[in-house]
């Protein structure tokens, strides 16, 4: 399994999402202000795969927007925050698995050393 998975497929995100059957370690997909709403269903397939934690990098600045990985709701909250901030610009949004709920192991995948 890739420690790594990056959906840049145009639109088709949330049908590549659904066809997963397994949580991966981390990923990441393009979401477009012209339909947030389908990136909120993206972030509903990825919860359903297990307990994911969310950070935004908006536009190409290659920069996380929140200090910390956030669940859902934060990540929803930030996305609808900031919208005027970012303007209409697009951007990635990135989850990794929550380990230590996924397995209680006590540790938890740091996507953004990558």
């Amino acid at each position: 399994m890739p420690a790594f998975t990056k959906i840049d497929v145009e639109g088709y995100e949330l049908q590549v999402l659904k066809g997963l059957s397994t949580p991966v370690p981390a990923l990441s997909f393009e979401y477009t202000p012209e339909d947030i709403k389908a990136a909120y269903d993206c972030l509903d397939a990825i919860a359903r795969l297990g307990p994911y934690l969310f950070n935004i990098s908006a536009g190409e600045s290659m920069a996380m927007s929140m200090p910390t990985y956030a669940d859902r709701e934060r990540t929803i909250s930030r996305l609808e925050a900031v919208e005027g901030r970012w303007g209409r610009e697009s951007g990635d949004i990135y989850a990794v698995l929550n380990r230590e709920a996924h397995s209680n192991s006590g540790e938890i995948l740091n996507a953004s050393r990558r």
